[in-house]
């Protein structure tokens, strides 16, 4: 019934995941693993490899560091998926997109979320959970790829665009934005799952987010429900500082963070917040020479 698709490059992780999917996943599976070691190549092209290989009509896509929680959870996914209008399901996603870059979250109101997060360094694992809307399967536009699942016949029509994102950042936003447009994305609520990792927001990950806006522009910003423009324009100021506060936290070179410093500044001068950047930016870079 299901098709779980893997990128793999740990096999001790590989083996934990296959196991953990046997014990708890209640429908016939197949597990394809791409061993990523050699080829390294990128996600998008890994998935659409595998998605063509895959026997069943529903795929999963997912990272190898995760582990579910939810008993008979592939009943649940195909029951849902099922439905003519489903597009993506994830566990993490958003009901905007802001034109501002950003990652799936851009402002939290929009947030729909519902996953553990236990990176190796931690000792307790981190419940995240929002859900405003009480659904169990919210509308969202984009995901987070940790783990998505989609029906074969809306892969096929849409694949992961492995031309312009040949790495390991963006796919998912890209891969849910582009079926958002005609499908309903949806966060899942009812099957709990472990995510081992946290994400890297790096150069590596600033540049693909350029191409990603750049790529959807003419779409962006875009909403399940669209708010005043007083709020849209809320929405992309408050966008706009987070991702310069989120460029410092990652230590990222302060040649690289200026410009976006200064682009906020030129659109929201005179404020409080604009300031407070600066202030975090000067004492960033003083701490590193």
């Amino acid at each position: 019934m299901l098709s779980i698709i893997t990128c793999s490059i740990k096999p001790e992780q590989l083996k934990a995941f296959k196991k953990n999917i046997e014990d708890t996943i209640g429908i016939p599976f197949e597990l394809i693993a791409f061993d990523n070691r050699v080829y390294q190549y990128g996600l998008c092209k890994v998935y659409n490899e595998c998605a063509r290989q895959a026997k069943y009509d529903f795929l999963c896509f997912a990272h190898e560091d995760i582990s579910f929680q939810t008993y008979d959870w592939g009943k649940i996914i195909i029951s849902e998926l099922s439905k003519p209008d489903c597009g993506v399901i994830g566990f993490a996603g958003a009901s905007h997109k802001s034109l501002t870059i950003s990652g799936w979250h851009s402002s939290a109101q929009y947030d729909r979320f519902n996953y553990i997060q236990q990176s190796p360094q931690e000792i307790s694992p981190r419940p995240h959970y929002f859900n405003p809307t009480k659904n169990d399967f919210p509308e969202v536009i984009v995901l987070d790829g940790f783990c998505m699942f989609v029906r074969r016949n809306v892969w096929k029509k849409m694949p992961f665009d492995e031309k312009t994102f040949t790495g390991f950042h963006l796919y998912d936003l890209d891969f849910s934005m582009q079926i958002a447009q005609k499908y309903t994305n949806k966060v899942c609520f009812p099957i709990k799952v472990i995510h081992f990792s946290d994400g890297n927001f790096t150069d590596e990950w600033l540049n693909n987010s350029i191409i990603f806006h750049k790529k959807w522009e003419k779409s962006l910003p875009l909403y399940i429900s669209t708010p005043s423009k007083k709020d849209i324009l809320a929405d992309e100021r408050k966008t706009s500082r987070k991702l310069v506060k989120m460029l410092i936290r990652n230590k990222l070179n302060p040649q690289t963070i200026k410009p976006f410093l200064i682009k906020h500044t030129r659109k929201y001068p005179l404020r409080w917040g604009t300031l407070t950047l600066w202030f975090k930016f000067l004492r960033y870079k003083k701490q590193l020479s």
